[in-house]
C-alpha cells in the first residue's frame, strides 16, 4: 500500500497556517525588502564606472554626454541581469531559512496527525509517509503563506516574485525531502541528538544551493555574453567619441 501527497489532503493543513507560522515566514523572508536597494547599489556602482570612462575616455563635454547616455543604454542590461543574481543569492538565503521551519512544521503536523500509528496499522513505509507531509505541509501550509507575505510587501510588484518563488519552491520542495531526519526523530522522540538541527540545517542548505545554481546558470552565462558586448561596445565608444 502507497500512500500520496494527494492521499494525505485528509490531513488539514490550512490549520496549520496560524499567526505564529505566519509570522515566523514573515521575519525569514527578507529579501523583498532589498529589491529597491540592491538594484540602486548596482546602478550607482555602474553609473560610477560610466562616468569614470567617460572622464577618461572623452575629451569636450558634448561627446562626453553622448558617451555617457550611449555608455548608459547599452549597460542597462547588465545591470538588470546583475541585480537580478544578486536578488537570487538574498532569495537562497531566505529559502533556505524557509525549508528548515518546513521541517520542524511537517514533524509537528506528523506527529499531530498520529500517521505514525496509522502507517504501523496499514503497513505504509515511513520513508513514504514522512515525505508526504512534508510536502504537503510545503504546498498547503507554507507556500500559501508565502505568496501572502510577499503580497502584503511588494504589494503590486508581488505577481513575479510569486512566480518565481513557485517555480523554486517546486524544485526545493518536492525535489528531495528530508524523511531520514524525519524518522529518526519521530522514531525516538526521547534520544538526544545534538546534531539534528545542524544536519537540518545542512540538508537544507545542499538542496537550495543545488536548485539555485541550476537556477543562477542561465543568468550568468547571459551576464558574460552580453558584458563582453557591453565592453566591446563602450570601447567602440571611446574609440569613436
Amino acid at each position: 500500500m502507497k500512500t500520496t501527497v494527494k492521499d494525505n489532503l485528509r490531513i488539514d493543513y490550512t490549520k496549520y497556517q496560524a499567526d505564529e507560522l505566519a509570522e515566523t515566514i514573515s521575519d525569514a523572508l527578507f529579501f523583498p525588502l532589498y529589491v529597491g536597494e540592491i538594484v540602486v547599489k548596482n546602478l550607482l556602482i555602474f553609473l560610477v564606472g560610466i562616468s569614470i570612462c567617460t572622464y577618461f575616455g572623452t575629451y569636450h563635454w558634448s561627446t562626453a554626454i553622448l558617451f555617457f547616455i550611449l555608455s548608459l543604454a547599452v549597460t542597462i542590461p547588465s545591470i538588470i541581469i546583475f541585480s537580478a543574481i544578486r536578488l537570487l543569492t538574498t532569495i537562497k538565503e531566505d529559502l533556505t531559512k524557509v525549508y528548515t521551519i518546513t521541517i520542524d512544521t511537517a514533524k509537528h503536523v506528523y506527529a499531530d496527525s498520529n500517521r505514525l500509528v496509522a502507517q504501523r496499522k496499514n503497513d505504509i513505509s515511513l520513508v513514504i509517509s514522512s515525505s508526504d507531509v512534508f510536502k504537503g505541509v510545503a504546498i498547503y501550509a507554507i507556500q500559501p503563506i508565502v505568496k501572502r507575505v510577499l503580497a502584503k510587501r511588494i504589494k503590486f510588484f508581488a505577481p513575479p516574485f510569486i512566480w518565481i518563488v513557485n517555480l523554486l519552491f517546486k524544485a526545493i520542495f518536492l525535489r528531495k525531502s528530508p524523511e531520514l531526519i524525519v524518522e529518526k526523530e519521530i522514531e525516538n522522540p526521547n534520544t538526544a541528538n545534538n546534531n539534528l538541527e545542524d544536519k537540518i540545517t545542512s540538508l537544507g542548505s545542499k538542496t537550495v544551493n543545488g536548485v539555485f545554481i541550476a537556477f543562477k546558470f542561465p543568468f550568468r552565462l547571459v551576464l558574460i555574453i552580453y558584458g563582453i558586448v557591453n565592453t566591446l561596445l563602450i570601447l567602440l565608444f571611446i574609440s569613436i567619441l
